[in-house]
């Protein structure tokens, strides 16, 4: 990871790409789909933290925390065969050679390829690198913007700190809501796939009907 950071390269014009992150709402059915129009060459998938596990087959794992990294070092992460991204620069991805891509400001969408606003989640982050990407239509997944009952942050549970703070979701709903004006400028399509998601600024629709 060279300290000058990244710059996201044109890799899938006018791909549809998905994003599946740690929200509760996200089920084994879903990735089962996803897996399948993968496999058929129909999409391409950007897993957020702990999605890369049940999502290996992934073309692009993203996790902001530096936590994250230290948490898995020992769970094979080094061995990910896709691109691998982070935000904030630490020393476990400066020796797996995970592309560092720098940040400017929160809100609103990044027209620099080698900088990203962070929406305070990776997600957020993740939308703005597919479209500098080439993505022509993105769908999510597990970005709900919301706990679930009874209160899970995350459907793969708790993270290894058994951290149970409740992270500004009003705020980050918000923050998306710059996404919209500038992906519909450039032509990009976003589809909510968790339909009790709290996201309300992007359509929604079931997995199944939109793949």
């Amino acid at each position: 990871m060279r300290s000058e950071g990244w710059t996201v390269p044109r890799l899938w014009d006018d791909a549809t790409v998905a994003i599946v992150a740690g929200g509760p709402s996200l089920t084994l059915r879903h990735v089962h789909r996803l897996a399948i129009a993968h496999g058929d060459g129909r999409i391409k998938v950007i897993a957020i933290n702990d999605a890369v596990f049940p999502c290996w087959w992934a073309d692009w794992l993203h996790a902001c925390d530096p936590k994250w990294w230290e948490w898995h070092r020992n769970h094979g992460i080094d061995r990910f065969p896709g691109i691998r991204t982070t935000n904030v620069q630490n020393a476990i991805c400066a020796v797996w050679g995970v592309h560092l891509v720098r940040t400017d400001g929160v809100g609103g969408f990044s027209d620099d390829p080698a900088r990203v606003k962070t929406g305070k989640n990776g997600a957020y982050i993740a939308v703005q690198m597919a479209v500098h990407a080439g993505a022509k239509r993105i769908l999510l997944l597990g970005v709900d913007m919301k706990p679930g009952a009874p209160g899970e942050m995350h459907w793969f549970g708790l993270h290894p700190d058994g951290d149970r703070h409740m992270p500004d979701f009003a705020g980050m709903r918000e923050t998306w809501k710059t996404l919209v004006e500038p992906l519909k400028s450039r032509g990009v399509e976003v589809v909510n796939c968790s339909p009790d998601s709290a996201l309300d600024c992007f359509p929604k629709a079931r997995l199944e009907d939109v793949i």
